[in-house]
């Protein structure tokens, strides 16, 4: 049996060269295990997992890299974060699908004590505002 020195001494290569390739091969197999751990878990959390929650899913399995490698790992496995829409809040000319407007910006009622309005403030115990 030959060992590695002697392969690579008879067919003139560096012995550098056999172990990088050797480097190069591993640093695939493992990126590609990366990237199907992350598209696992982008599906399973309904895909809206960005780049620090996706950290600490792969830190939970027993990965350990980086934040930026799993941001590089996500942007070349296409994997998008859904991010929550802002509330949109109409002009004051048009109603609320599921809120009726009642006053109809008549602010000045022909008798007394016919529109109430009322505003609902709450405080979390603990917290001074």
């Amino acid at each position: 049996m030959l060992n590695i020195q002697h392969v690579c001494q008879l067919f003139d290569v560096p012995i550098s060269s056999y172990y990088k390739r050797q480097e190069v091969a591993t640093k695939n197999v493992e990126k590609e295990f990366f990237i199907s751990r992350i598209i696992a878990i982008h599906n399973d959390n309904l895909q809206c997992y960005g780049r620090r929650r996706m950290l600490k899913s792969l830190q939970k399995e027993g990965i350990n890299i980086g934040i930026f490698k799993v941001a590089r790992l996500m942007r070349e496995a296409g994997v998008i974060a859904k991010i929550p829409k802002k509330p949109h809040y109409y002009p004051s000319g048009n109603e609320m699908p599921n809120i009726p407007n009642l006053l109809k910006r008549k602010f000045n009622p022909e008798t007394i004590n016919t529109h109430w309005v009322g505003d609902i403030t709450y405080s979390v115990p603990g917290v001074q505002h």
